[in-house]
């Protein structure tokens, strides 16, 4: 009986910790389409993982952010960043 109660004990722990790990996933948004598509491209063309293996990267909602600050605050400064992507020869680009 003892077993049994543990069990159950043990199991709440780990469901309770299941759920409060969804929620903090959950709080940290989605990434910005720019940092995915930085991503995807990077995984496209080096290839890293074995084949088949990086079929995740077709899915860009399961990408969240994992910078503290808000994207939405930094529209401008993504905006230049992502119009400096589109021209590696522009004479603003410094690297």
């Amino acid at each position: 009986m003892f077993e049994r109660e543990a069990g159950r004990a043990r199991l709440t722990r780990l469901t309770a910790d299941v759920v409060l790990r969804d929620a903090k996933l959950r709080e940290l948004g989605q990434a910005p389409d720019r940092n995915y598509l930085a991503t995807f491209n990077w995984i496209e063309n080096k290839q890293p993982l074995g084949k088949g293996k990086f079929d995740f990267i077709h899915h860009a909602d399961d990408f969240v952010s994992l910078a503290k600050h808000s994207q939405k605050e930094r529209r401008v400064q993504n905006f230049i960043e992502g119009w400096l992507d589109k021209r590696p020869q522009s004479v603003f680009k410094v690297c």
